[in-house]
């Protein structure tokens, strides 16, 4: 990925009445090669959850347990 730093002096934030930023204007040619290099990246290897079904099953794991629990932490 391209180094944001790099092209900080051509990136624009909208801002508003508060001076939170709403936006981002980011130029033509920062974003197309942004794009190039994110269809590169996925070009890697493509991830099927499928591969992972099961890794768990009788390892004393339960999914739902550890849900419940951090739900509990977000109270």
């Amino acid at each position: 990925m391209v180094a944001l730093n790099h092209h900080q002096d051509k990136i624009q934030y909208v801002l508003d009445a508060q001076g939170n930023k709403t936006a981002v204007l980011i130029p033509i040619e920062i974003w197309n090669q942004w794009s190039r290099e994110d269809n590169s990246d996925s070009k890697r290897q493509s991830v099927s959850i499928r591969q992972y079904r099961g890794i768990l099953k009788g390892k004393g794991y339960s999914g739902r347990e550890e849900e419940d629990k951090m739900r509990d932490e977000w109270n």
